[in-house]
């Protein structure tokens, strides 16, 4: 018996085909397997950024590798709060017009070895 697929059960199919050509895939990196942990992460990017400098950053998809190669004082968590990043410790300067803001921040390590 033969069945004809319509223009609506198309996306379906495909889609469960695409699934089932993948999941060997997908349950191996759910468990770990033949994961290498050198220290490297390699990351893909579906965008060519222009800019490095994130003060420079004008378009949306220049503004991920900024978030990822660079630190800020503060970074934001889940529940939109103020979470510390290089900053430690931040208060409000009680000046008359209420526009400064005094950070602590973390120490640096000396070198890059004592950092692991």
């Amino acid at each position: 018996m033969t069945s004809k697929l319509n223009r609506r059960d198309f996306p379906t199919a495909t889609a469960a085909g695409a699934t089932l050509a993948t999941l060997p895939g997908l349950l191996q990196m759910a468990h770990g397997e033949g994961i290498q942990t050198d220290g490297t992460l390699r990351l893909a990017l579906d965008i060519t950024p222009s800019v490095l400098n994130p003060m420079l950053s004008r378009l949306n998809p220049e503004y991920l590798p900024g978030e990822l190669l660079h630190s800020g004082l503060t970074t934001l968590a889940a529940d939109m709060s103020a979470q510390p990043d290089l900053a430690t410790d931040w208060s409000a300067n009680a000046n008359a017009n209420a526009t400064g803001w005094l950070f602590s921040l973390r120490e640096m390590p000396s070198s890059r070895t004592e950092r692991r």
